[in-house]
Formats: structure tokens, C-alpha cells, sequence
């Protein structure tokens, strides 16, 4: 298998105070990395869509069908549209704990 580098994503967007700690890819072929507090979207080719804070550090993000971006963090599930704009909150800090991996099975979380 041959890997070659096909653009360089955050180069010019201010990059993140931290490490990326989550990417997850939508059904258009943007991306959304995630580091600290801080949510960024790219085109497939690299070009910055826009960006966004969220309420606690990111470890784990996910994209539904319908494009939403479910970030997961401390205690809480935060989930946005593909611009950022904020559409719900999941919070239970007993049961969610920290929240690694968010996956999809078709309409289910």
C-alpha cells in the first residue's frame, strides 16, 4: 500500500492551542478536527470552513447522516450543525463519565 499526502489541513487556520485529539469525516468529504475547546471544519482539499468552541475539551467527535457533528467531552455529549451552530446537549456526568468514541449504525448512536 502506497501513502502519499493529499493536502495539509490547519496550516493556515490558526492552528490549535492543543493537539488534535478527535477527526471525523462527513458524507461530503469535509473534516472535523478537534483540539481542546476548539471544533474546525475543512474542505476535502484543506480550505478552513469555519470553527467553533465548544463547553470542555473535545476527546471524540462523530457526523450523523444528516451532517450534525457530535462532539464528545467530559460528562456530556455536545451536538452542532455542520456550520457550528449549537442543536442539543446530552449531559449526565454519572453515566457519561468521559466520552472516547462516538459511532453511527445507521440512525442509532
Amino acid at each position: 500500500m502506497e501513502y502519499r499526502r493529499v493536502s495539509e489541513i490547519g496550516r493556515d487556520a490558526g492552528v490549535f492551542q492543543e493537539w488534535v485529539r478527535a477527526a471525523a469525516l462527513d458524507s461530503e468529504g469535509n473534516w472535523y478536527l478537534a483540539g481542546g475547546e476548539t471544533v474546525q471544519a475543512f474542505a476535502g482539499d484543506g480550505k478552513r470552513l469555519g470553527s467553533w468552541k465548544t463547553d470542555s475539551p473535545v476527546w471524540s467527535l462523530g457526523v450523523d447522516a444528516g451532517g450534525r457533528v457530535w462532539a464528545g467531552e467530559p460528562g456530556q455529549i455536545e451536538i452542532f450543525s455542520p456550520e457550528g451552530e449549537a442543536m442539543d446537549l446530552w449531559r449526565d456526568e454519572k453515566n457519561f463519565a468521559l466520552v472516547t468514541a462516538i459511532e453511527f449504525a445507521g440512525d442509532e448512536i
